[in-house]
């Protein structure tokens, strides 16, 4: 059998293979709506609980007074967040599943390990790219979101998350650089 023929005969099966196994157009919708917006919910309650422990880490270990008292409020303001975005599964009829990430582990077992001036920039750093991911999430739900409760939720903290981003970066700007050695 030619090469021609072999592939003529593979590009023919992947044919039939793609359009025998079409779903009907209505359904993928519908099933992947609340899931759209179940996954954003996840993700943002993970991530906001991830930020929590940092920020508790932050009270403890930064050098920085401005540093701790960003990690306070972060930890504070992401609580109440937190219980906001869980009350909003619960109300939909979502469980949340604990976060399974094991960068978010890593780095985590990484922060309890820092203090000082190491800390501080890398934590405010990190607080920077984070928040500035949420704003990103958060607006592209509060955008496309299926849910109108959930889009209303997430259109609301645009706003405050911009304002954390302007805070670190802020708080970045004016840590002493580090000395290379």
């Amino acid at each position: 059998m030619s090469v021609s023929k072999v592939f003529s005969f593979v590009a023919l099966a992947f044919f039939f293979l793609i359009f025998s196994t079409a779903v009907p157009v209505g359904t993928v919708a519908d099933t992947t709506e609340s899931h759209d917006d179940k996954l954003f919910l996840q993700q943002a309650a993970n991530t906001i609980s991830w930020m929590i422990t940092l920020g508790e880490f932050a009270r403890k270990q930064a050098a920085s007074s401005d540093v701790g008292k960003y990690g306070v409020q972060m930890a504070d303001d992401y609580r109440k967040h937190l219980d906001t975005l869980n009350l909003l599964a619960r109300q939909k009829g979502w469980s949340l599943a604990p976060d399974d990430n094991a960068a978010r582990r890593n780095t985590t077992q990484s922060f309890s390990q820092k203090f000082g001036a190491e800390f501080d920039r890398d934590y405010i750093s990190l607080m920077e790219d984070e928040n500035n991911f949420l704003v990103i999430r958060y607006r592209q739900e509060a955008q496309k979101g299926l849910d109108a409760e959930i889009r209303e939720f997430a259109s609301g903290k645009i706003k405050i998350l911009e304002g954390y981003v302007a805070w670190a970066h802020k708080i970045l700007l004016d840590l002493p650089k580090p000395v290379l050695k």
